[in-house]
């Protein structure tokens, strides 16, 4: 609401997310957005992020945000995808790169980003549990 941005955000499909974890989803995605005036700037896309077709997307990002399945092979699929889908000057936030001992299925994203970190430069945001990417720096 406080972005005149256009926004793309994928997601598993209701049905597949009720397959996949064994329960009823209640709420659809992007469900929240329905009948505002920020709706028409939303393009939702439903999907595996290991099957979508990403290539209308490549290079087209400004911004992409990570934040599905955090064990390491997920978080590699999806942040190789990431890094193909932001443009030269384009960043990418990943949510969980700092994780709890409750949730030890997180530490994929810190095992991947400590290796992207070498790469390109990869940082955490102070005070959260972000971590930020900026992989144009591949491309300079």
């Amino acid at each position: 609401m406080n972005t005149s941005a256009s926004i793309t955000t994928l997601d598993l499909d209701a049905e597949s997310r009720s397959n996949l974890f064994g329960k009823e989803f209640l709420y659809t995605s992007g469900s929240s957005f329905l009948g505002t005036l920020e709706a028409d700037r939303i393009e939702q896309c439903f999907g595996d992020t290991r099957a979508f077709d990403y290539a209308p997307y490549l290079g087209r990002m400004d911004l992409v945000f990570v934040d599905a399945n955090h064990t390491y092979p997920f978080v590699k699929n999806d942040s190789e995808w990431a890094i193909k889908l932001v443009h030269e000057s384009g960043i990418i936030v990943w949510d969980d790169y700092i994780f709890t001992d409750e949730h030890p299925e997180c530490s994929g994203v810190a095992e991947y980003l400590n290796e992207c970190s070498k790469i390109f430069p990869c940082y955490q945001i102070q005070g959260s549990r972000l971590a930020i990417g900026f992989p144009g720096a591949l491309r300079r």
